[in-house]
């Protein structure tokens, strides 16, 4: 009977619990707090190269937005630039052929309610009818007879000088 006895428990410690056992051993603490130590001292280490590699990719950010605000400034003095009245102006006048139109030549179109004629509508294109018909050329019945065409005022410069 002792032998079954003596089994039995050599079987009751073998079930029991590696926890159990480690927690009954001496060293437990020890190794407990080493443990805690490593794991408090490898969290740490990792969260200083965490935080060094976000500096290091906050610092190239500012880096490349200085850069952009450099483009950026540059780029609006480019518009501000191309966009003079001047430079406009002479590419008008120069490449496109056009002229300085006095001011009692120029003509503002509102878009509005087509349907609606007021008497003030109507005179005003009657006036804007009879501004145009000063620049239409003339012809008279002597030379609509003779067959020679009158020379058509035309105002750019580049199409002027072709007479037709």
């Amino acid at each position: 009977m002792r032998h079954a006895v003596r089994q039995f428990k050599e079987i009751v410690d073998i079930n029991s619990s590696i926890i159990n056992r480690l927690c009954k051993n001496r060293y437990f603490p020890y190794v407990l707090l080493t443990t805690v130590f490593l794991v408090a001292a490898s969290v740490h280490i990792w969260q200083r190269v965490h935080v060094l590699r976000l500096v290091t990719e906050v610092s190239e950010l500012t880096r490349e937005n200085i850069k952009l605000d450099d483009v950026l400034k540059k780029i609006d003095s480019e518009v501000a630039r191309l966009s003079m009245a001047t430079r406009i102006e002479k590419y008008a006048i120069d490449t496109l052929g056009m002229i300085h139109v006095p001011a009692d030549r120029l003509y503002t179109l509102i878009p509005g309610d087509k349907t609606r004629h007021d008497k003030g509508d109507l005179e005003a294109m009657s006036e804007a009818v009879r501004r145009i018909v000063e620049y239409l050329p003339v012809t008279s019945e002597n030379m609509a007879m003779a067959g020679e065409p009158s020379q058509i005022r035309i105002d750019s410069p580049g199409a002027a000088g072709s007479g037709k």
